[in-house]
């Protein structure tokens, strides 16, 4: 890249190790050339990508928090060349894509399972080049006591309205759930 000064190599293996974390990501140009003791003199020139992975971390929710139901997940994640997508798992497993927000925000919702208990959030952002990151808070899911009143007609029920008006005989049914 010009950006250097040139290193001479003067005894076999005739190499150069070059530590490419240092460089930014990015094209760069990369030049060697090699001269035998007769005066003959060779180069080449090489372009080539430094591409780093996206980086990714959890906004919300936060680590150890309690959720009683439905929920935005939030992350933020950014790579040098651009990312392919971010996605939520759920104990391992896809539950969704996350949406850009704006500004390298992303976002979800999402609806935990009826069932009380730690769950991990991961989410991992994958760039052009298939590269990925992941970062994952644990939660706790604690759904409090649902409660709800239907009208039925047989065996189709729907959910009883505020202000509903009844007439002549009907059946209630009144369900609960808890996790």
């Amino acid at each position: 890249d010009g950006g250097g000064e040139p290193v001479e190599v003067s005894e076999a293996p005739w190499e150069l190790l070059y530590e490419g974390a240092a460089l930014e990501a990015g094209l760069h140009t990369a030049f060697a050339s090699a001269a035998d003791a007769a005066g003959n003199e060779s180069g080449v020139l090489v372009q080539f990508l430094v591409d780093r992975p996206p980086a990714v971390a959890f906004v919300a929710p936060t680590a150890g928090a309690t959720l009683t139901g439905p929920v935005t997940v939030q992350a933020s994640a950014a790579d040098d060349l651009g990312l392919q997508g971010v996605a939520l798992y759920v104990d391992g497993v896809w539950e969704a894509a996350l949406e850009a927000t704006g500004e390298g925000l992303y976002e979800a919702q999402w609806v935990p399972a009826y069932e009380k208990g730690e769950r991990l959030l991961a989410v991992t952002a994958v760039d052009g080049e298939g590269q990925e990151s992941s970062a994952g808070v644990t939660v706790t899911v604690d759904h409090p006591v649902g409660v709800a009143l239907q009208i039925c007609d047989g065996d189709a029920c729907v959910p009883l309205q505020p202000d509903t008006e009844l007439t002549g005989a009907v059946q209630l049914r009144a369900l609960a759930q808890d996790d």
